[in-house]
């Protein structure tokens, strides 16, 4: 687990996302922050289940099962 979790980095959420949540095309809010968390923190990709959620996204989207995929065809 800290082999997988070494690459990742965990941000805070800042009063400032609250208010940018709701201006891009986000109708589901969790996604929204996410989004908003990701562009702060100069998030290289996002990982979700819920690609469709994010189909303007200036940041790519990968979807969980892909990712795993490719960590293991690296790892081999």
């Amino acid at each position: 687990m800290l082999l997988t979790f070494s690459g990742f980095e965990i941000r805070s959420i800042e009063p400032a996302f609250i208010d940018a949540v709701f201006k891009p095309h986000f109708t589901d809010l969790e996604d929204g922050l996410q989004y908003q968390c990701a562009l702060n923190a100069k998030a290289r990709i996002i990982l979700t289940k819920d690609l469709a959620g994010y189909f303007d996204s200036r940041i790519p989207v990968i979807h969980t099962h892909d990712f795993v995929s490719r960590y293991n065809d690296l790892v081999k």
